[in-house]
């Protein structure tokens, strides 16, 4: 079974927060264009963020990791386009452009200039809670998002594995062993 934005109800004030960004960014309308998505390591973050991308289809994603920092900077103040010529044939090009930087703690090449002004392409950056508190000086703008609880965890787990009623108790014991930490639990589990 795969996840959905329901499966982020003990988040749901971040999950409208993240919400009304994408919207503001798909209309147009995006008064602070950078955003600081954190959270403890398999909370769910990237997750969001793809099941968001999906609800949000008028939005093209650019995903950062795959760029050098120039061609990054270029496309966030204008001076580039993020198009390539097979975007122009499958249309993509009326779509609004959003940067995304996943894991961007783990990056060496990113500092206080990713955040700075002129910012025409909007910027989305997940980052680990760890290393949010020297992130957040660059941004006003940041969404936390927590681990689900032991039930929410258990009750996805146990819908995703169509696990019956008789294993709650194992199945509990290992969600709280693992932290509510999906990764884990499937580690664990193969």
């Amino acid at each position: 079974m795969e996840v959905t934005l329901n499966d982020f109800d003990d988040n749901h004030t971040s999950v409208s927060c993240l919400s009304n960004w994408f919207e503001s960014v798909g209309s147009g309308n995006c008064t602070k264009p950078a955003l600081l998505l954190h959270g403890v390591t398999g909370s769910g973050k990237t997750t969001l963020v793809k099941l968001l991308l999906q609800k949000y289809t008028n939005i093209h994603p650019v995903f950062c990791s795959t760029l050098d920092f120039a061609r990054i900077n270029g496309i966030r103040t204008g001076v580039e386009l993020p198009w390539g010529v097979h975007d122009y044939f499958n249309g993509t090009c009326s779509k609004k452009v959003v940067l995304i930087w996943d894991n961007i703690d783990l990056s060496t090449t990113f500092n206080k200039k990713l955040f700075s002004a002129p910012m025409v392409v909007p910027v989305l950056c997940v980052i680990d809670g760890i290393s949010f508190r020297q992130w957040k000086s660059y941004t006003s703008n940041h969404v936390l998002i927590t681990r689900p609880s032991v039930k929410q965890t258990v009750d996805y787990i146990r819908r995703s594995t169509n696990s019956n009623t008789n294993q709650m108790s194992k199945l509990t014991s290992v969600v709280q062993e693992n932290n509510c930490d999906i990764r884990g639990f499937r580690v664990q589990l193969n």
